[in-house]
């Protein structure tokens, strides 16, 4: 492949990979103040336009989660 669109698979994986580590983040916060809040007993998930079958299954269940159910790695 040419050298400029082997530079536009990398700025588009770069991209997408920065944009996980930024939702990891959130991801982080929400599992941090839920283990903190003694009241809170659990949070729902959403999911992005455009998520797969899967997550879109898991945003539609409602405030189901607590830590020992919901510690999963997310996909890109």
């Amino acid at each position: 492949e040419p050298l400029d669109v082997r530079l536009e698979q990398a700025a588009k994986k770069a991209e997408a990979v920065a944009q996980k580590l930024v939702a990891d983040q959130g991801r982080g916060t929400v599992r941090e103040a839920v283990r903190r809040d003694r009241q809170a007993t659990g949070w729902a998930r959403t999911a992005a336009l455009g998520a797969c079958a899967f997550c879109k299954m898991l945003a539609v269940r409602g405030a189901v989660y607590e830590r020992d159910t919901a510690n999963f790695r997310a996909h890109d």
